[in-house]
């Protein structure tokens, strides 16, 4: 099968919360990431894949974890299936937290060495200054 992504995907479990024609807001949790999408599981509620259409526009509020900093995307609906849903995001996503695929490559090239440390470190070092940035706007 061949890739048609153009980002590449992260794992994330973040908790988010879906606002679609008329302002009605769904609970949601989102599964991945890329630097301009989502993959959302709706949870339980029947009702809530069945309002939502592809192609529809809506505002997606995302809320990271072990931080009160958040972040909000205007997207597009693009799959719905289930209880999940694929959004596109046109402005990207905070890239301390989904890297770019160039940022990803570099990482990877044995140009640099690694540095030393512990990752969760680096994690937490890129959430704080995110949460900062996040509090000024």
């Amino acid at each position: 099968m061949i890739e048609r992504r153009r980002w590449p995907r992260r794992q994330v479990a973040w908790s988010a919360r879906l606002v679609i024609g008329g302002g009605k807001a769904i609970a949601a949790k989102a599964m991945d990431a890329s630097l301009h999408g989502l993959r959302l599981a709706l949870g339980e509620d029947a009702l809530a894949s069945t309002v939502i259409r592809h192609g529809e526009s809506c505002a997606v509020e995302v809320h990271v974890p072990h931080s009160e900093a958040r972040f909000v995307r205007q997207a597009e609906v693009r799959h719905v299936g289930g209880h999940e849903i694929g959004l596109i995001i046109t402005e990207p996503l905070p890239a301390v937290l989904v890297p770019s695929l160039r940022e990803s490559v570099t990482k990877t090239t044995p140009a640099s060495p690694p540095a030393s440390g512990d990752d969760r470190t680096s994690v937490m070092v890129r959430l704080r200054s995110l949460a900062l940035a996040l509090r000024w706007r």
